[in-house]
């Protein structure tokens, strides 16, 4: 799997997009089924994926090598799409409208790439939204500031962008909750509690910030140290639910 590339799960949880990487073809976009236990290979190419999925689980839509792909999981049909150039492209929940990242700002684009609409955020050129992500209900982008001083937490309103809410970034980046306005982001600090060689023990736990309230608090994660771990890392969300 290549590093650094998002792989995106079906809404039906029986897939996943992922970028891989072998000697015998070089760079590809695959799938994994989870159901089959097997890959799916859907097209060689290069550079960042920014996998989406439709809400039925049936279109994959992806980048390789400088062009835009909709690969079809029941006909396994590759087709070239129009491109939408980006730093990152987002699908919205509409399931017909995406988000291009533009550095900067962002553009709407209907589902055949055409413009909808160029919002300007204001920032100046040596701006940059970095870790740009879209909420699952579509009602806010979330980005850390690059190129104006020291990083700030942003979160941007889609239904009117003049409304948006800055915070000091004063550890890691923040993520969605699967509940609606709120985001999280780890913290730690040490327990009261000490181990057998006298040092404290490291409390996990998950910062909580509510969009709407702007009220914070913390949510301990209660197996502290088990299997002798440590720390905890967040490598990704994905939307789980029980497998059959």
């Amino acid at each position: 799997m290549v590093d650094g590339h998002k792989p995106v799960r079906s809404p039906d949880n029986r897939y996943i997009a992922i970028s891989m990487y072998n000697n015998e073809l070089g760079y590809t976009r695959e799938l994994w089924d989870t159901k089959t236990q097997q890959f799916i290979f859907m097209s060689e190419g290069y550079g960042y994926a920014h996998f989406n999925w439709t809400k039925d689980s049936e279109n994959v839509i992806f980048y390789a090598s400088g062009k835009h792909y909709n690969y079809h999981v029941p006909t396994k049909t590759l087709t070239e799409r129009p491109i939408i150039y980006s730093n990152g492209l987002f699908l919205l929940p509409d399931g017909k409208t995406f988000l291009a990242d533009k550095k900067n700002k962002y553009w709407l684009h209907d589902f055949n790439g055409d413009v909808i609409e160029k919002v300007d955020l204001g920032f100046n050129t040596q701006f940059t939204m970095k870790y740009l992500e879209v909420s699952p209900f579509g009602d806010y982008i979330y980005f850390v500031s690059e190129g104006l001083g020291y990083p700030k937490n942003y979160w941007i309103d889609l239904s009117d962008p003049s409304k948006r809410i800055i915070l000091p970034r004063k550890a890691g980046t923040f993520f969605f909750s699967d509940k609606k306005n709120k985001v999280l982001s780890q913290g730690f600090k040490d327990s009261e509690d000490l181990m057998g060689n006298g040092q404290y023990y490291i409390d996990d736990f998950f910062y909580e910030f509510d969009l709407s309230t702007q009220q914070t608090r913390e949510i301990p994660i209660q197996e502290n140290d088990i299997w002798g771990m440590g720390t905890i890392y967040i490598f990704d969300v994905f939307n789980i639910k029980d497998e059959q």
